[in-house]
């Protein structure tokens, strides 16, 4: 994980564009080398995309150190009903080892509390960590709490519940949403002794609040940030990419 951590401060600043894995058609990502070809240079410690995209993209050694391959896709955030979403891993260790990923990532997901909407993803994330522990790459889980609706939590309590099942069935590192008191952030990265990234999520209505929120969070010890939407559906994403370097790393 040398190539994600390589400020001395420990922390890193993410972009997510695995987002069409996923959702299909998403807003900003129509055509993400073209994306990412605006974006300046050692303003990103890291990567994450899809494996269709790891396969096309030359051009990403230039942005990042690091590079993050998701290995599932599933269709719980998706407001179509059905009770019994599952997670489907949509690469396998050859193809991880073939990739040149440096980190991959994967969902697990569990219900919120009086909702059954998604499967038991302990399974698939158990398999996964198996898997990975062979070929000797970590993994970064996006542990989340799902409601009926394909919304998520952000009570403190099911965050934790979450991000602690998946650090004792084998993350390495976390993707977490922020609770809705930050405050109680630390308490969660206490709990589940891992490195714990903020997930984006909503883009702000404004730039200065996102930057305030990324600022919170690594005040109360979030090692770094996922961020997607934010960024490349921001009116200027390479200013705000620039900004964002700024809070995560201090300068």
């Amino acid at each position: 994980m040398e190539r994600l951590f390589s400020h001395a401060d420990g922390r890193s600043l993410i972009l997510g564009v695995d987002h069409p894995l996923f959702e299909g058609h998403v807003s900003g990502l129509e055509n993400i080398p073209r994306l990412l070809s605006t974006l300046p240079e050692n303003a990103l410690d890291g990567l994450l995309v899809s494996p269709a995209t790891m396969q096309a993209m030359s051009s990403m050694k230039r942005l990042a150190t690091c590079h993050a391959m998701r290995l599932d896709t599933t269709g719980a955030f998706r407001q179509h009903g059905g009770s019994d979403i599952e997670a489907t891993l949509v690469a396998s260790a050859d193809d991880i080892a073939r990739s040149g990923a440096d980190v991959v990532a994967c969902f697990f997901l569990v219900n919120a509390q009086g909702h059954r909407r998604v499967a038991d993803h302990r399974g698939h994330l158990a398999g996964i960590a198996a898997m990975c522990r062979r070929i000797g790459h970590p993994v970064m889980v996006e542990a989340l709490a799902v409601d009926d609706d394909g919304n998520t939590v952000r009570e403190t309590s099911q965050i934790l519940h979450a991000a602690r099942l998946a650090a004792e069935l084998g993350a390495d590192l976390l993707k977490i949403d922020a609770p809705h008191d930050v405050a109680d952030l630390g308490d969660i990265v206490d709990a589940v002794g891992r490195p714990v990234f903020i997930r984006g999520g909503t883009p702000r209505d404004k730039v200065t609040d996102t930057l305030r929120d990324v600022e919170a969070y690594v005040a109360r010890g979030a090692t770094g940030l996922v961020i997607g939407r934010s960024i490349f559906q921001a009116a200027q994403p390479a200013e705000l990419l620039k900004s964002l370097h700024r809070v995560v790393h201090g300068g």
